[in-house]
């Protein structure tokens, strides 16, 4: 307090009242106390949560629990360090950058505040419905297994665009070619697919994964009309073959009963049949004058020619270079009568398949026999099957049901798409019939491990330059590939 001075003496110490407790080193509620009983609320810091409180005299928020460091730029738990030990560092994430398997990983550091997600590294596909390699696609690759490549099984229609978004109705064939485009003058890989309820030849380019409609009317209404690519038309086209040495394709145009060719300028023309068009029926000679009735199965031979399964006609037919027409084998009756080419007897005749310029085998779809010309010997025998159903083995031990396509390897080994069993089968040169892929006598839609995969009704079988098979699934409307190789 303070005193007065009276007459010469300090007398009368008067205290001041007490006040309320501040933080400011001193005892101002004079209870003997220096900043003592204040009051200490919530406070928060970067550091984390706290309480005020008062220190010689200054006051400040200090930290009970510090603040889990995050990835922000900032050292949240004031250990000194920026982003270190950050909360999600182990945690898994997605590097959508990245493909398949290897968007899967964890977060490893922080850099600037942001997290970073580190993907898996690449792995050696196998057969798991999975994009092990990274490459965008699944299973491609891997040895044994059964892939969709194009359209949405299941589902029919007619669109165009990324190969599994693409709609087909009832593909007969996907023929894999190199195909010289005169427009970009690249050679570009490729499937041509005989999409037969749409009446158009489709495209798949391998390298961008796109289909579009190459050939035919952009509406998939049927017709015959020959021309460029955009004003040709056809009519239920079912197999398609070539190139030949000149750059041909050539369609078997089963509606139209006529076979077609689009030359390496990308134009369409009629290669031979044209008499027959409006009056299917049996004729050899010129193009102009020959006629078939339903030439379902075509294929190029090493001299330019075709061999051709005229279905209705019960025939085997070869046409030359020019659309001159002649049999090789086949009386017109049906039958299944071995011998002599002019005295074998067929019955309803699918799909050919040419190996080494001298052997014509033959899917004897009505028989449900595999049929084998052999042009030197002037013979026709029965490579494989007996009575129609499903059995592997040797020769006419073996089964088949209506098998429709055929394909041979390089290694002389015929495929064949047992189509009303639903599965793909293989024939070595010794005729010992195995099954490849799919669940014989059960139809249906699955990718997978070959044997384990199924299938609705597969007709046309190709093969690419490495070995891989591809299957036209008419059923399930789209296109899968059996990696082989």
């Amino acid at each position: 307090g303070y005193e007065s001075c009276n007459q010469g003496s300090w007398i009368n110490c008067t205290a001041p009242q007490p006040k309320k407790e501040s933080c400011n080193g001193l005892d101002d509620d004079c209870n003997g106390t220096v900043d003592d009983g204040l009051p200490q609320p919530k406070c928060a810091s970067i550091c984390g949560d706290g309480k005020v409180v008062c220190e010689q005299g200054v006051s400040f928020c200090k930290v009970i629990q510090t603040n889990q460091e995050v990835c922000n730029g900032l050292d949240d738990d004031c250990n000194g360090k920026v982003d270190d030990g950050f909360a999600k560092k182990g945690q898994a994430c997605v590097n959508s950058s990245l493909k398949g398997e290897c968007q899967q990983g964890t977060y490893t550091a922080c850099t600037a505040g942001v997290l970073v997600c580190t993907g898996k590294s690449p792995s050696i596909e196998v057969c798991n419905g999975k994009d092990d390699d990274c490459d965008g696609q699944l299973d491609n690759g891997a040895i044994g297994c059964v892939v969709t490549i194009a359209g949405t099984c299941l589902s029919s229609g007619l669109s165009n665009g990324a190969a599994l978004q693409a709609k087909f109705s009832s593909p007969y064939t996907a023929l894999w070619v190199m195909l010289d485009n005169p427009v970009t003058k690249k050679t570009e890989e490729s499937l041509l697919i005989a999409d037969f309820g749409n009446n158009q030849i489709r495209r798949l380019d391998l390298s961008t994964n796109q289909v579009t409609t190459w050939a035919g009317d952009t509406q998939g209404q049927s017709g015959y009309t020959n021309g460029s690519l955009a004003q040709s038309k056809f009519w239920l086209p079912e197999d398609i073959t070539g190139p030949d040495e000149f750059g041909n394709i050539f369609v078997a145009d089963v509606g139209n009963k006529v076979i077609r060719r689009i030359d390496k300028t990308w134009n369409v023309s009629t290669f031979s049949g044209e008499a027959g068009r409006l009056s299917p029926g049996f004729s050899n000679g010129a193009a102009n004058v020959a006629k078939y009735n339903s030439p379902r199965g075509i294929e190029v031979l090493k001299n330019n020619s075709l061999a051709v399964a005229d279905n209705v006609n019960q025939r085997i037919r070869s046409v030359d270079r020019n659309g001159f027409a002649v049999t090789e084998a086949g009386n017109g009756n049906r039958g299944q009568t071995n011998g002599r080419p002019s005295n074998a007897t067929f019955n309803f005749p699918a799909d050919v398949a040419v190996f080494a310029d001298s052997i014509i085998y033959v899917a004897d779809t009505g028989n449900s026999l595999i049929r084998k010309i052999d042009i030197g010997q002037a013979m026709v025998t029965t490579f494989a099957g007996g009575n129609p159903g499903y059995k592997d083995g040797s020769g006419a031990q073996a089964e088949f049901q209506n098998p429709v396509g055929l394909a041979v390897d390089v290694a002389g080994n015929l495929y064949v798409s047992d189509t009303s069993n639903h599965c793909i089968r293989m024939i070595t040169p010794q005729g010992v019939v195995s099954t490849v892929a799919g669940t014989c006598q059960t139809s249906g839609y699955a990718d997978g491990k070959a044997l384990s995969a199924k299938f609705f009704r597969p007709m046309r079988l190709t093969f690419d330059a490495t070995g891989n098979l591809y299957i036209a699934d008419f059923g399930n409307h789209c296109i899968r590939k059996l990696i082989l190789k």
